[in-house]
């Protein structure tokens, strides 16, 4: 049967192989999920160094993104391959909230990252006062306000249109910007090119900066000491200087890579939970 145009939303259709890809996907933003609620409990609950505030929250939002992530996806893509009334209902009456959650998280993340990098700079670089207990908590608290306030368009602009006449009823309810939205050009560019500019290159150039100078300070912390070691102990520099041929990027150097620059690049371009 063929449906006027405007009768019915917009709807992608399911197949198998799309239905089985985002329901695997959808266990391992399960398993990601409890696994970064463990983490954040492990962070507040065991003392570290450098401090864990910054760490502990960016792990509480990795695992807001994933839940988020099953709900946008892998609950749009069961209710539609399995035929699901309720489901869909449930899903539409909530899925507002789900989008502007994901939008103000995904923002926020590389600037927690951001966060954490510069604390573990200070940190290595003896500037511990800095940051301080009491600047931590604040810090963050307005790095949420700043975030939701940025991406409170996103989400202003964004609702459920009805379709009371459609005789398909999973096409009854779609998810759809306000027309007012779709013909300003000034927020389009804003929601496009503001926002890859604030989201995606701006933090990208500064956790890259920033690990350069935390690379580049621990280098030279640790030539310092094996200049104090030949120093010191010359009657072993032979042996030293033959250890210093094989030397390599120590782990400090290598955790404050891997630690701050791997999850800004999963959490960007992966759409493993992402929306």
């Amino acid at each position: 049967m063929t449906i006027p145009d405007g009768v019915c939303g917009y709807t992608e259709t399911v197949t198998t192989t799309r239905f089985l890809y985002i329901s695997l996907a959808g266990l391992v933003a399960v398993f990601g999920s409890f696994s970064n609620i463990l983490l954040f409990v492990l962070f507040q609950t065991t003392p570290s160094r450098p401090p864990s505030l910054f760490p502990a929250f960016l792990a509480l939002l990795d695992a807001l993104l994933c839940f988020c992530f099953i709900f946008i996806f892998v609950l749009d893509v069961n209710m539609m391959y399995l035929k699901l009334p309720g489901l869909f209902t449930f899903y539409h009456d909530h899925v507002i909230l789900a989008f502007s959650t994901a939008k103000i998280v995904q923002f926020l993340i590389p600037y927690m990252l951001i966060f954490a990098t510069f604390e573990r700079y200070t940190w290595i670089a003896n500037k511990k006062s800095q940051v301080s207990t009491a600047t931590r908590p604040l810090s963050l608290l307005m790095l949420v306000v700043v975030a939701a306030a940025i991406r409170a368009p996103a989400a202003a602009v964004l609702t459920v249109s009805r379709f009371p006449d459609c005789p398909d009823f999973f096409r009854t309810l779609a998810v759809d910007i306000i027309p007012w939205a779709k013909e300003n050009n000034l927020y389009m560019a804003f929601d496009l090119y503001g926002m890859a500019f604030l989201q995606t290159f701006f933090p990208f150039v500064t956790l890259l900066s920033l690990n350069v100078i935390i690379i580049r300070k621990l280098h030279l912390i640790n030539s310092k000491n094996r200049r104090m070691s030949l120093q010191v102990l010359p009657g072993i520099r032979p042996s030293i200087l033959s250890s210093l041929r094989r030397y390599k990027m120590p782990s400090s150097v290598r955790s404050a890579v891997y630690t701050m620059v791997s999850p800004y690049g999963l959490h960007n371009p992966s759409p493993t939970c992402s929306a």
